[in-house]
């Protein structure tokens, strides 16, 4: 996980189990950050019982919520500690063999420290978007389900398939966006690389100058991609597509359901999608593109 230190692990697995987010924060004695990270990515959500649907039900604990209680645990600490309590509501065990046992409760039943608001929980988008950001690995495999038969339906080519196309050929490839990165060039010109998972594994796909203008904003602000270009080889394993197009995948599929529903016609449906992608987007720049990217990749350059 991104941010934890080592310290911080010993000392969290050495205090397992941890009956409730308040036993956590008291024992574990992490950064408020990493609380907040974890709490994010899910690490909680069998305590507490969280589901992944946006809305719940009266009373049910949603991952937003436990960030309110990082944020009351901090808060109630730094008043103990103005008050003269030193060691506030923390243990002051700053070593991973000075851990005190948990209390003896009898399990989720008995968590009762965060209050349920009302508020929604992450949809999946938010979800991945966390999951990736903090600990840089997808655990929302589920992302894609609902729009891979539309996927194959339009002709895009899975990862573990595009070695058995041939080389130059256009492809359209698609899946959750893992990695972008903008290195500095020797020639100054400025090239994207995105990297993107469709549940078979991961696509590249390259960005040069002549696709970024129309693309740039999808590129950078989509979570989930549509791109088209031609598939280039790299070597007996290696294959990437140099980019001629992306489309933000949710807005296509919005417009082949509404076109489904309308029709009743898949060919018809079909064909409203490859009208919008062959309009080109109204010119854009890369360097309008946010400076802060919701995900870069180790080593990246980012922006």
């Amino acid at each position: 996980m991104k941010g934890i230190s080592e310290v911080e692990i010993e000392r969290t697995v050495a205090g397992r189990p941890y009956p409730s987010l308040t036993d956590f924060w008291r024992r574990a004695g992490v950064a408020t950050p990493v609380l907040e990270g974890l709490a994010l990515a899910g690490a909680f959500d069998e305590l507490y019982g969280i589901a992944d649907a946006p809305i719940l039900r009266r009373g049910r604990i949603a991952r937003r919520d436990l960030l309110l209680g990082v944020a009351d645990l901090e808060r109630a600490d730094r008043v103990d500690r103005r008050g003269g309590r030193a060691r506030g509501l923390r243990a002051a065990h700053n070593r991973a063999g000075e851990i005190q046992l948990p209390l003896d409760l009898a399990g989720p039943a008995d968590v009762g420290d965060v209050v349920s608001t009302g508020l929604p929980e992450l949809n999946a988008t938010e979800r991945l978007a966390a999951e990736l950001e903090i600990i840089g690995l997808d655990t929302s495999r589920d992302v894609l389900s609902g729009s891979l038969d539309f996927l194959t339906a339009l002709g895009v080519t899975f990862s573990h398939d595009l070695l058995t196309r041939r080389n130059r050929k256009d492809v359209l490839i698609a899946g959750v966006k893992v990695a972008t990165q903008t290195p500095p060039v020797r020639s100054g010109r400025r090239v994207i690389f995105l990297t993107l998972d469709d549940t078979t594994g991961p696509a590249d796909a390259t960005f040069f100058e002549d696709a970024q203008g129309p693309y740039a904003a999808t590129v950078f602000n989509a979570w989930q991609l549509v791109v088209r270009g031609g598939l280039r080889y790299a070597g007996p394993r290696g294959v990437s597509v140099r980019a001629s197009g992306c489309w933000d995948l949710p807005h296509l599929h919005g417009l082949f359901t509404d076109a489904l529903v309308e029709t009743g016609s898949e060919a018809d449906a079909l064909e409203r999608v490859r009208a919008a992608m062959a309009v080109e987007p109204a010119g854009g720049s890369v360097d309008a593109a946010p400076r802060k990217l919701w995900h870069s990749s180790p080593g990246s350059a980012g922006r």
